[in-house]
This record gives C-alpha cells, sequence and structure tokens, in this order.
C-alpha cells in the first residue's frame, strides 16, 4: 500500500456548514456597516471586521490541523486538543464506523462520522477515534481503501454512503 498523508479540508462538510452559517450571520452586519458608514475603518466598527477575520483565520487552523497518516505500515491520526496515536495495521484487528449526532437529522445525514480502529477483538484500550467530517470525501477514499486491504478485519466500506 502506497503511503499517504491526508490533512483536514475546507471542501470537509463540517467546513461547508460553517462557512454558510457565518456568510448567513455576518452578511447583513458587514453589509450594513458597509453601506452606513462607507467605510468601516472610519467608523470605528474596525474592531469588529478584524474579530470576524480572526474567527475565520481559527477556523482555518483548526481544520487543517486534522490529519491521517500513513507510513511504513503505521496508521496515525493527530486531531486540535489530542496527542498523535498510532497503530499498525497489523495490530488492528477490528474498525467500526459509526455517525454521531446531537439531533435525529444530524445524526441520520451522518453529519458526524467516526471510525474507530480497535487492536484487540473486543476491548477498547488503546483504540483510535478518527473524526471523518473535517476531511474531504475524496480524501477519505485513500483510508477506505487501506482498511479494505486488511485481512480479515470486518469493516464495511460502503457503511458511510447512502
Amino acid at each position: 500500500m502506497t503511503e499517504f498523508e491526508i490533512r483536514g479540508s475546507l471542501k470537509s462538510l463540517i467546513a461547508k456548514l460553517f462557512i454558510v452559517i457565518s456568510g448567513i450571520s455576518f452578511a447583513p452586519l458587514i453589509a450594513t456597516l458597509l453601506f452606513k458608514s462607507g467605510n468601516i475603518f472610519e467608523s470605528g466598527n474596525a474592531q469588529l471586521c478584524l474579530i470576524i477575520a480572526a474567527l475565520f483565520t481559527v477556523f482555518i487552523f483548526w481544520i487543517k490541523s486534522y490529519k491521517i497518516v500513513f507510513r511504513e505500515n503505521k496508521l496515525s491520526y493527530k486531531s486540535v486538543f489530542s496527542e498523535e496515536a498510532s497503530i499498525k495495521l497489523s495490530e488492528i484487528k477490528r474498525a467500526k464506523y459509526k455517525a454521531y449526532g446531537s439531533t435525529y437529522y444530524e445524526t441520520r445525514h451522518k453529519l458526524y462520522p467516526k471510525i474507530f480502529l480497535y487492536p484487540s477483538a473486543r476491548g477498547k484500550e488503546n483504540s483510535i477515534e478518527i473524526t471523518l467530517s473535517v476531511f474531504n470525501k475524496d480524501d477519505l477514499q485513500k483510508l477506505y481503501d487501506l482498511l479494505d486491504s486488511i485481512d480479515k478485519l470486518p469493516f464495511k466500506r460502503n457503511a458511510g454512503k447512502k
């Protein structure tokens, strides 16, 4: 299997949702500031615009900090608030796909999917939980192909697709 590195993407579902919600929330505010005063920086509202820009910047760095790396027969995952977790392909005994959500709609439409990789058939010790919603679907195909290539691993590749 070829080595790969996948980083969080602005093409991911979570990024698209954030951008749409932010656009809907902030567009009227920015339009009002522009048309009312003519110049944002002269009207004293520069701080508000800087806060909005800072939120977008933090969000981009947050998305880009997620990564999945496959090198030397080892799969590694790093998220924002956790240290890097690694597991050798030969150690993976079980993989599970699950979609989460705080509402029925979110769960039904798989807005927060995750893959769990377990080094033993029964226990959850040293398991790796990979959040999929921050990655581009096309990039995740590499991960799905990798998991499909492991002999005797019960993982359904199409579990996350309609």
